[in-house]
């Protein structure tokens, strides 16, 4: 994770060159978006700077359904792929506010160490030739190494 987002900022994951997007790079891209924001509010919240989390009872806070639905549309994904890509991120989303939240305990070097090794599992799954199964299974992966409890 190299840099935090405003939170409700919106996200584009749309390569910035000229050649096609990878899945891999847009779920590792995805990744740290979620992660970034995700510590963004952690960091707010325990520096009592509420305001800039919003509304936590949004159904949607980190804006889960947007991201999936933006990646859905650079691949061609069906409906029916953009359901399943939404629930691994919402799969990794808990994962990471588990550890971003402290409730693994370790702190923040913990909580950012556990969401980098989380991205790099993403990057170490073999490549499909069909890019939103691609994705799901490298976000499928990450989410897989964050406890949701």
């Amino acid at each position: 994770m190299s840099a935090i987002d405003p939170l409700g900022a919106p996200q584009t994951v749309a390569a910035a060159t000229s050649a096609p997007p990878t899945a891999a790079a847009q779920a590792s891209q995805a990744l740290e978006t979620v992660g970034g924001r995700i510590l963004a509010a952690a960091v707010a919240i325990s520096s009592g700077r509420t305001a800039e989390v919003g509304d936590p009872v949004r159904r949607d806070a980190y804006g889960l359904a947007d991201l999936a639905h933006g990646l859905a549309g650079t691949f061609g994904g069906s409906p029916a792929e953009e359901g399943a890509l939404l629930r691994v991120l919402e799969d990794f989303a808990r994962g990471a506010a588990v550890q971003a939240f402290g409730l693994q305990g370790g702190g923040e070097a913990r909580a950012l160490d556990a969401l980098q090794a989380a991205v790099a599992a993403a990057g170490a799954v073999p490549g499909d030739a069909d890019p939103m199964t691609e994705l799901v299974a490298r976000i499928e992966a990450a989410a897989r190494l964050l406890p949701d409890s």
